[in-house]
């Protein structure tokens, strides 16, 4: 049964995120451990992951989402950035492990001016092996794919084929499908019939047993236009209609639906986002059965 939930602030702690979820009607929920666009790693409480625990369990709260920051670059051939992002990485990884959550979303980065999509990928691979390797067990990483353009890793759902079958622990990826970025990527999702086909490719490539979780989000810029500009549901390029023929896959009836649609107002847009994308599904989400 699919599971709805919405990008959630953790301002106000982890605890008071899981409340703010469930109080607008989310089933699972996803959050930054740390500031998005910078390096500086908080130092929690051990009690702080404990009440989270319980908060979402309390509140029925699953899966727990947790996203990188954006700053992390695992595809770079610049050693000092990339010993970083691997750092950053491996933090993540045992704060989702600390937090109970059951996902970590990364990006996968760019490759460098003077490096070629191979080397990218070569480094990406190694640094997912290096960070599993250590890591506590029960934490998938879910590679997104992205919008694509220029040196970025990701667009094309040939790279994260190749990027799979690179990863010695493959058992331990999956993947985070992000619509708008699908869409921008140049995947056409506004029909049933375009739907079948970007699904196709990605099942051909991928698989579409690996994708756990979706970023669904409509899309504000053009087909294959290279812009990761994310619209509220049935606002943007791709429409209710798109949505709908996506989530009537049967191989999604048990995925998690994450919105990162934009925020204002608060928290009236991610109310109508939900109700909006609750609209489309084929069946009722795990809250609504309840």
């Amino acid at each position: 049964m699919m599971r709805v939930g919405v990008h959630t602030s953790v301002r106000k702690g982890f605890a008071a995120a899981a409340e703010d979820a469930a109080a607008l009607g989310c089933e699972t929920l996803q959050l930054f451990t740390q500031s998005p666009r910078g390096w500086m790693t908080r130092v929690y409480d051990d009690a702080e992951f404990v009440e989270f625990r319980r908060a979402r369990e309390r509140l029925g709260l699953h899966p727990v989402v947790v996203h990188t920051p954006y700053l992390p670059n695992l595809c770079t051939s610049d050693e000092t950035l990339y010993q970083r992002s691997l750092r950053a990485l491996k933090d993540d990884l045992l704060r989702c492990a600390q937090l109970g959550a059951e996902y970590l979303v990364i990006h996968p980065g760019a490759f460098s001016p003077e490096a070629t999509l191979e080397t990218g990928l070569q480094r990406i691979a190694a640094a997912l092996d290096g960070a599993l390797a250590g890591a506590p067990g029960g934490v998938k990483i879910l590679i997104e794919n992205m919008a694509g353009g220029g040196r970025r890793i990701g667009g094309r759902f040939e790279e994260i084929a190749s990027l799979f079958s690179r990863v010695k622990q493959e058992k331990r990826l999956g993947v985070c499908f992000d619509t708008c970025h699908a869409f921008a990527a140049g995947y056409d999702l506004r029909t049933r019939e375009a739907v079948l086909r970007s699904l196709a490719a990605f099942d051909k490539t991928v698989g579409l047993s690996r994708i756990e979780v979706f970023h669904v989000n409509d899309c504000k810029g053009l087909l294959e236009g290279h812009r990761d500009l994310h619209e509220h549901i049935g606002k943007g390029q791709i429409g209710e209609a798109g949505f709908k023929a996506i989530f009537e896959t049967p191989a999604f009836a048990g995925a998690a639906l994450i919105l990162e649609t934009p925020k204002e107002p608060q928290p009236a847009a991610d109310l109508e986002n939900l109700r909006r994308l609750r609209a489309v599904l084929p069946r009722p989400s795990a809250r609504e059965v309840a």
